[in-house]
């Protein structure tokens, strides 16, 4: 098995222009508005954790981080946890990553960013992985390639992981967070496949999809590593309006 952080997403923090930490502490300010983001020139991959790597788990972990005027990480919390230790994984990995810092004026400054760390295993027990087609940029999305009659909706899809089940079960168990668009309407949803029949880890994105029976399955297109078009099937649970 081998590890690999396939995903490094920089983002702008949801805070106010500036934070101060303490009376004298040097201020922190979030991308944009005159602020440039850093550009990571050293990050090297995090490793598994013999816990997650035994049940061949993958997934996502999502940091907040401050990167100094020097271009060192520090003040890093977890947003978002994986667990099975590949959360203590990812902290260790960017504790070691250098920047080249954000500036501001042409001055190098500290900001707090979002950096989404994902852990993939290449292993004949995980299934491949489908990315999402990409659209033309149009509202409502339209996927080249696709037609739209018969996949009428766009899926999301954020925050995947996968592993393998339980004791006395064969197979592959993957998860996702999505959100549901059809037509006006929007709606969150867990959605799930495996361990039996034919499952594909997903990439984070947009896919075309459609129902298959009521709104408790649905079926996605996505493309492989060839980019020849694949199908999935995936149960739906937990669904509710985006809005709640």
């Amino acid at each position: 098995m081998l590890a690999k952080r396939i995903s490094i997403l920089l983002a702008s923090a949801v805070l106010p222009a500036t934070i101060l930490f303490g009376q004298a502490a040097e201020p922190v300010y979030r991308v944009g508005g005159g602020v440039s983001a850093p550009r990571p020139v050293h990050a090297p991959s995090p490793e598994y954790s013999e816990q997650a790597r035994k049940s061949s788990y993958q997934g996502t972990v999502v940091l907040w981080i401050v990167v100094g005027p020097d271009g060192r990480s520090r003040d890093i919390k977890v947003a978002r946890s994986l667990g099975m230790g590949l959360d203590e994984k990812a902290i260790e990995a960017v504790r070691a990553w250098r920047f080249e810092p954000a500036r501001k004026d042409g001055q190098p400054v500290a900001v707090q960013i979002n950096v989404e760390t994902s852990f993939r295993l290449y292993d004949r027990q995980v299934p491949a992985q489908i990315a999402p087609p990409g659209t033309n940029g149009t509202e409502p999305p339209q996927f080249p390639g696709t037609d739209a009659q018969s996949y009428p909706l766009a899926v999301d899809i954020r925050f995947v992981t996968g592993q393998l089940p339980s004791k006395g079960y064969k197979g592959y168990l993957v998860n996702a967070e999505a959100t549901i668009n059809e037509g006006e309407q929007r709606r969150k949803a867990t959605i799930f496949c495996g361990p039996k029949g034919k499952c594909f880890m997903l990439g984070s994105g947009r896919y075309p999809a459609r129902w298959l029976s009521g709104n408790d399955r649905m079926e996605l297109l996505g493309r492989d590593d060839n980019g020849k078009w694949q199908k999935v099937q995936f149960s739906v649970a937990s669904m509710r309006s985006a809005g709640d």
